[in-house]
């Protein structure tokens, strides 16, 4: 087995975070001419897991099984033919599942740096998702190490975190605890009155800490989401008629809102885009 060769400086994280990528994306980083280098996401890394210039693993999902599985992957295909190559769709040219199967990789085949996020479009990989995480380099493994994977970015442990080390020549990096969410220091309450009912008593208190608000948060409770430096809190208050408001507030700039959990998840994912950007800056 060749041992891949590894940027100057480079240690393996531990611990080590994968992202789990659906059939047949994961062959298109591994493409030996144009390869993607942009990979689409609805959500920001989490700071906590992964900052700019970070190490984290690629992992390919299981392989098509259904037939509408096999559909999906052949609308992916077809999408890269024609906005990455500029070719028009052959219908006949994924028409045996033995094809497709040939495209897909499944486990972890790579390991990524992260450059930055962008939510800019235009370019040739970019697709409808919010965010567009560019990756600066990537070390292919020379055999994927299969685990199964998980939603969202997952830890890399056991057998498997020892393998993709041995497969890059490298030794663990001494075990460090993730950083762990902490409930920063109420802040001061702003000096300009604000209406009471966009500052329920008690918002700036950190609630329960969480990483993304639950599908459906218990009416009443506060949950309080790290955002960078920032804290962000927020309530929802659920009427007879199940209509769901919520209230929120930044630990550092005070600033209150009201409305859909929609609007919610607007005014944090910007929160985070500014606090993201300034950490990457720095």
């Amino acid at each position: 087995m060749n041992t891949p060769a590894l940027p100057a400086g480079f240690s393996l994280p531990n611990p080590l975070y994968a992202l789990t990528l659906a059939q047949p994306w994961p062959q298109m980083f591994l493409l030996p001419e144009e390869p993607k280098r942009l990979e689409n996401r609805m959500w920001m890394p989490p700071r906590e897991q992964l900052v700019p210039g970070g190490w984290f693993a690629l992992h390919g999902g299981r392989l098509p099984k259904s037939p509408k599985e096999f559909d999906e992957c052949r609308d992916a295909l077809d999408w890269v033919n024609s906005n990455v190559w500029g070719m028009s769709a052959d219908p006949d040219e994924w028409e045996y599942q033995e094809d497709i199967l040939a495209t897909c990789v499944s486990g972890i085949f790579a390991l990524a740096r992260l450059g930055s996020v962008t939510t800019k479009r235009g370019q040739p990989w970019r697709t409808s998702d919010r965010y567009g995480w560019l990756l600066s380099d990537l070390i292919a493994l020379p055999t994927p190490v299969q685990v199964r994977g998980s939603r969202d970015l997952w830890e890399v442990t056991g057998e498997a975190l020892a393998a993709v080390a041995e497969q890059l020549g490298v030794k663990l990096a001494e075990t460090r605890a993730p950083r762990p969410v902490t409930a920063p220091a109420p802040a001061a309450a702003p000096t300009m009155p604000t209406p009471a009912v966009l500052r329920p008593e008690g918002l700036f208190c950190p609630g329960v800490a969480v990483t993304r608000l639950p599908a459906r948060p218990e009416s009443d409770r506060m949950y309080g989401l790290p955002a960078g430096d920032d804290w962000a809190t927020v309530i929802c208050k659920r009427g007879k008629d199940g209509r769901e408001t919520y209230s929120w507030c930044s630990r550092l700039t005070s600033e209150t809102g009201q409305g859909s959990r929609q609007q919610f998840e607007t005014w944090l994912a910007l929160l985070r885009d500014a606090a993201f950007m300034k950490s990457g800056a720095a």
